[in-house]
């Protein structure tokens, strides 16, 4: 098949590799007699592949032209040889990022996929990623109490980046870049913000190098991480690029934050004070628990500061099928109140 995707397109010999990727690339999805007329793909995903991407090998396309500020008359297109892989834009997002305390911490520029361009069976297959439940970093903080245990926090800096991608994604290269020649693109090695898989990937590749170190993976809660010793028990606990360490050790807290510095590039928070918008104070009581940061912030957002205190929240006689009332001035607010009050 290689060699004839070869001489029907009439390539030169340099695309002799991604003749033979194409190649592969159909071959795991057409019936075989050895699998029961079944493909290699729907063997592995428990469905039938789609065929309705696939285009002639080789042949003739045009790429739109996304210079930005070109002339009137400047093509809108320019030639192409099709090879079967079409690249993802990029974007700069800018994020003012705020400490717990709700104060401004630094201005990010960051630059992000756009992920919405990525088609499912080809860009990406699974893209869904695992965080600790709620009840299980309720049940360190009483194991912690209980056992007057020390309590550490973590943050990886730039997490999703030390991912790495098992499929083939091309993006186009950033505003400014200087091509050497046209039609140049950027294959992605590592995951990057914006991709529908960079949870996913980081959570992989975080839970791989975790293991080495000792760490057992919790059957129950696939975020919570075990490692017991004869003089030493120690929790650990990811929510996406967020840790909580939970040791009767502090030196063992030291020796994994030591482990993760040469693998990842952390931030030392210290002694975990505010951990998933949950504000934690220790005492010789015992810990205190509390939203009240978070709370506030939501109050603001609502612009209710102002507002008085009352025992009934909402109207007794307020109709929701009223028909005369009129539709709601910001919809992606409304949508968000609705998450405050289901979550918090």
């Amino acid at each position: 098949m290689v060699r004839s995707l070869m001489f029907q397109s009439g390539l030169p010999k340099h695309f002799f590799g991604e003749s033979i990727l194409t190649a592969t690339y159909i071959i795991n999805r057409l019936p075989s007699y050895l699998l029961h007329w079944k493909s290699s793909f729907e063997l592995l995903h428990n469905s039938a592949p789609s065929v309705q991407h696939l285009r002639t090998f080789g042949s003739l396309c045009f790429i739109t032209n996304t210079v930005p500020h070109k002339e009137k008359f400047a093509p809108r297109s320019y030639p192409a040889i099709f090879l079967g892989q079409k690249p993802i834009g990029c974007k700069w997002v800018y994020k003012v990022k705020c400490k717990p305390t709700w104060e401004v911490d630094k201005h990010k520029a960051r630059l992000v996929a756009n992920g919405y361009n990525q088609i499912e069976g080809i860009d990406y297959f699974d893209n869904f990623s695992l965080v600790a439940k709620t009840v299980t970093v309720r049940m360190v903080l009483a194991i912690v109490v209980a056992k007057s245990w020390h309590l550490h926090q973590l943050d990886i800096n730039n997490a999703f980046l030390d991912g790495y991608l098992d499929e083939d994604i091309y993006m186009t290269p950033r505003d400014g870049y200087q091509k050497e020649k046209e039609g140049q693109m950027c294959k992605l090695i590592r995951s990057l913000y914006g991709l529908k898989q960079e949870s996913r990937q980081w959570n992989h590749e975080f839970t791989l190098n975790i293991a080495t170190y000792g760490f057992k993976q919790s059957p129950y809660d696939h975020c919570l991480f075990i490692i017991h010793k004869p003089d030493c028990f120690m929790v650990l606990v990811v929510y996406v690029d967020d840790i909580l360490l939970a040791s009767s050790s502090k030196l063992e807290i030291q020796k994994i934050k030591d482990f993760l510095h040469d693998k990842f590039t952390i931030k030392d928070l210290g002694v975990a004070k505010y951990f998933l918008g949950i504000e934690i104070a220790r005492t010789t009581a015992g810990m205190y628990v509390t939203q009240r940061k978070y709370n506030t912030y939501i109050i603001a957002d609502m612009k209710l500061t102002e507002a008085n205190t009352t025992q009934t929240p909402f109207l007794s006689d307020w109709n929701p099928n009223d028909e005369n009332s009129g539709p709601c001035d910001d919809p992606s607010a409304y949508r968000r109140y609705n998450l405050y009050c289901k979550y918090t």
